[in-house]
């Protein structure tokens, strides 16, 4: 029967902290990834350490591949903070960034959509630069999925870093089937008229409530109001 006594050891967490976590969807490998780094640095004392991937296997017992890319995952959401080699638990909770509500994690993609293998390059309009997605070719793909899903979340994902500067991650497949939804009343040169206007917009509940396709869609017959109401319709 275990009987952990605090003799044996233990580090503190601020209260606030631990209110902020308890507010925050966490995948379970996030949670366990980032216990650990709790226990490698906070327990020692530390505000960050260099924690290899073998000492994060023996620590949760994930495979290295889950290990890597969960700490990515908690990264890209500025949970964690890496400089150089060291790894350290992002404090200030403000500046986490929080995931749709029923999510619990980033490293899917949506439906038709897979990686790119790692160094190739999508040639976009307007450029070129390194993307995380491309959809599958469509000519050998028997479903052939709706063209307009793919155009339309590279098109989101552009104005998604012209407006805040970081990467639009996407998760388990729920934006390409809520583009798929939207693109049925609308036209894709339509709804990228109203993603431009969601952008834009000065609506405080929208700048309050992040720019992600699911509140996009929740919020997709407001948006066509004030994109009509500018038009002067």
């Amino acid at each position: 029967m275990a009987n952990p006594q605090l003799e044996d050891g233990y580090f503190k967490i601020a209260d606030e902290i631990a209110d902020a976590l308890m507010r925050t969807n966490l995948s379970a490998y996030q949670t366990r990834v980032l216990w650990a780094i709790f226990r490698k640095t906070y327990g020692f004392k530390k505000k960050e350490d260099w924690i290899s991937n073998s000492q994060m296997v023996e620590l949760t017992g994930l495979q290295k591949t889950h290990i890597s890319r969960t700490i990515r995952e908690l990264k890209n959401r500025n949970i964690v903070t890496k400089g150089g080699n060291k790894i350290a638990f992002q404090k200030d909770y403000q500046q986490w960034r929080e995931l749709p509500k029923g999510v619990t994690c980033h490293h899917e993609l949506p439906g038709g959509v897979t990686p790119l293998p790692k160094g190739v390059t999508k040639v976009t309009k307007g450029g070129t630069h390194n993307k995380r997605y491309f959809t599958k070719d469509i000519e050998r793909d028997s479903q052939k999925p709706n063209p307009g899903i793919k155009d339309f979340l590279v098109y989101w994902d552009q104005a998604f870093r012209e407006k805040t500067g970081k990467d639009y991650f996407f998760n388990e497949g729920k934006e390409g089937s809520l583009t798929k939804k939207m693109l049925k009343p609308y036209s894709l040169d339509r709804l990228k008229e109203l993603a431009r206007v969601f952008f834009k917009s000065q609506d405080q509940f929208f700048q309050n409530s992040g720019y992600t396709i699911g509140f996009f869609y929740s919020q997709l017959n407001k948006v066509v109001i004030e994109a009509d109401r500018k038009k002067g319709w």
